[in-house]
C-alpha cells in the first residue's frame, strides 16, 4: 500500500500538486519482499544501493543480487529503486522504522487491509504521520504543515483514542510534543483534545519541543540537513517510543547496518 506522497497530497490539500514528493512509498509484509522486489526488478526498476554499500550487486548473479535486497530491506527497514524512464524513485518498507513498538506496522497494514494507499481513517496511520515527523524531530515544515492540516479534521472521539494509542506505544510525550511545536508554527491548528506539554513542564515533551524547534529553524535555506547532536545515550527512537523499545533493539540493529554495510 502507498504511504504519504501523492495520496496523502490529495486527502490533505485536495490536489497532489500542491505538496511535491521526493518519491513514492510502499509498504509491504516483510514475508511478500521477495516477490515484490522480483516483480519490481521484472519492471525495470534499478535498486539503488545505500549511500555507505559497497556497489556489490554483480549483474551476473541475480539471484544472490535478490538475496541481498530481501537483507538488506529487514535490516535497514526499506530498499530504494529508480525508474530511471520516469526518472522516478520508489522506497519499498518493509516496516515504519528502523525500530519499533511490536506489531506497529502489522497492526497499520490489518487496519488497511486490501487498500491501494493507506487512508487517513486508519488511526495507526494518523499517528505514524505523526510519529514520523518526530523521530526525525521534524527538519520539514511540509511535515508540519501536513499534521497543522490533518489535526483539525480528526473527530473528538477520534482524537482520544488515537492519544490513547500513542500512548499505548509510550509516544505520548511526542504527540504532545509534535502538537505543541504544530501550536507554535500554525497557531490554533490544534484543537481540543490533542495533547499540549503541561504549562511551566520541565519534562520529556518540553525537551522534545525544544529539540523540534531548533532542528526546524537552525539551518540556513536551502542547506543540507543534518540530524540533531546527540549524546551517546540519546536516540530519536527511544525518546519518541520510550521504553516501548530498548537500547538493546537500537544497538543490534546498529550491529545489523554496520555488518550490511561491509558484505
Amino acid at each position: 500500500m502507498g504511504i504519504k506522497g501523492p495520496a496523502l497530497a490529495a486527502a490533505l490539500y485536495g490536489d497532489a500538486a500542491l505538496r511535491p514528493s521526493r518519491d513514492i512509498d510502499l509498504l509491504i509484509a516483510p514475508r511478500d519482499a521477495r516477490t515484490a522486489l522480483a516483480a519490481l526488478q521484472a519492471g525495470g526498476l534499478r535498486h539503488v544501493a545505500h549511500a555507505l554499500a559497497p556497489q556489490a550487486d554483480a549483474p551476473s548473479r541475480p539471484e544472490g543480487s535478490l538475496r541481498r535486497r530481501v537483507l538488506e530491506m529487514r535490516v535497514f527497514k526499506d530498499v530504494e529503486l529508480h525508474d530511471d524512464p520516469l526518472d522516478a524513485t520508489l522506497e519499498l518498507h518493509g516496516r515504519l522504522f528502523a525500530v519499533e513498538p511490536h506489531g506497529f506496522s502489522e497492526r497499520l497494514r490489518g487496519e488497511n487491509a486490501e487498500l491501494a494507499d493507506a487512508s487517513l481513517t486508519s488511526d495507526h496511520y494518523v499517528l505514524y504521520l505523526v510519529l514520523h515527523g518526530a523521530v526525525s524531530f521534524w527538519p520539514r515544515l511540509r511535515w508540519l504543515a501536513d499534521f497543522a492540516m490533518l489535526a483539525g479534521r480528526i473527530a473528538p472521539e477520534r482524537r482520544a483514542r488515537i492519544v490513547a494509542l500513542a500512548q499505548d506505544y509510550g509516544a505520548g510525550p511526542a504527540l504532545a510534543a509534535s502538537c505543541g511545536l504544530c501550536e507554535q508554527c500554525f497557531p490554533g491548528s490544534i484543537g481540543p483534545g490533542w495533547p499540549l506539554p503541561e504549562a511551566g513542564g520541565h519534562g520529556v515533551a518540553h525537551d522534545l519541543v525544544a529539540r523540534f524547534l531548533r532542528q526546524l529553524t537552525d539551518h540556513a535555506p536551502g542547506a543540507v540537513h543534518r540530524p540533531p547532536t546527540l549524546s551517546p545515550l540519546e536516540n530519536p527512537l527511544l525518546m519518541v517510543f520510550g521504553r516501548r523499545v530498548s537500547l538493546a533493539q537500537i544497538a543490534g540493529q546498529r550491529i545489523a547496518k554496520s555488518l550490511m554495510l561491509r558484505i
